[in-house]
């Protein structure tokens, strides 16, 4: 068996074991077993949480990333739970805050922070059409587990691969648009901006398309509140300058980062780019 098999059967058996067991149990062993077991990508996180807090402590650092796989196997258990879940039944779950003045059509921006998932399928539920992009799985028959639970309430997913184009057809049907641009990335796809009071490359598509269309950015998170979630506005914005709107961007995952470190995803190579040398040594906390 590779990977891409075991991968999709390990999601297959996960979502068949958390039937049997209470939700916070299935979380803590999940999260526990992950943290146990995955040392490739804990010492990814280990280097970023040194990179983006060289302030905290090792137990500060220590307790933050335990939390972070506990927060990863909360996500993939919402994930499961929410593939058969009612718009009615969703919208229960969700508390809007800040979407009392939004625009009629704008850029959504968010990050791999709290529920990222569930951003855009209650927008969908709640205010109408918007379009995400996702990067297409390797696992084709995990893929289309993934683009089905994505595409529902309004929700419309476009491949990364040559998004742009779709975008903008999009855009031009009066559609919303959702992006994730938190990553690192390309050198010939990114820009340069500061995080953490540190170089890294950050996608500029959204600021692209928002001067571009004249679109408002609107920057928009999921932060668990007990059993709910609670989708907030962060902030709104033009793009007048395309460095000046990738900054601000910056600057708010930032802030939202600084007030849950451990709600972010802290498994990609952030820093990548300008500290690649770093991903490559033990790190310890």
């Amino acid at each position: 068996m590779n990977f891409k098999d075991f991968s999709y059967y390990g999601y297959k058996f996960i979502e068949k074991i958390i039937t049997f067991f209470p939700k916070e149990f299935m979380i803590n062993f999940l999260g526990n077993l992950g943290y146990i077991l995955d040392n490739k990508r804990k010492n990814v996180i280990c280097v970023n949480l040194n990179l983006a807090f060289p302030e905290k402590s090792k137990e500060e650092k220590r307790k933050i990333i335990k939390k972070i796989y506990k927060n990863f196997a909360r996500n993939l258990i919402e994930f499961i739970e929410n593939k058969k879940i009612s718009k009615e039944k969703l919208l229960e779950k969700i508390e809007f805050v800040g979407f009392e003045n939004i625009p009629k059509q704008a850029i959504y921006v968010t990050a791999h922070f709290g529920n990222w998932e569930i951003t855009s399928l209650s927008f969908g539920a709640k205010f109408g059409k918007i379009d995400i992009v996702y990067r297409k799985l390797d696992n084709p028959k995990l893929n289309e587990e993934v683009v089905k639970s994505r595409s529902r309430f309004n929700v419309g997913v476009i491949e990364k691969k040559g998004a742009m184009k779709e975008l903008v057809k999009s855009i031009k049907k009066g559609h919303n648009i959702g992006l994730l641009v938190d990553q690192n990335t390309a050198e010939n796809e990114g820009i340069e901006t500061v995080f953490f009071n540190r170089k890294v490359l950050q996608s500029p598509s959204a600021a692209i398309l928002s001067k571009k269309f004249n679109l408002p950015i609107v920057m928009s998170f999921a932060i668990p509140k007990g059993n709910k979630w609670q989708v907030i506005v962060k902030d709104i914005f033009y793009t007048d300058d395309i460095q000046k709107s990738v900054d601000r961007q910056s600057k708010v995952f930032e802030e939202m980062i600084k007030e849950y470190p451990d709600e972010y995803y802290w498994f990609h190579k952030k820093f990548k780019h300008f500290y690649e040398e770093e991903y490559d040594k033990k790190c310890k906390v």
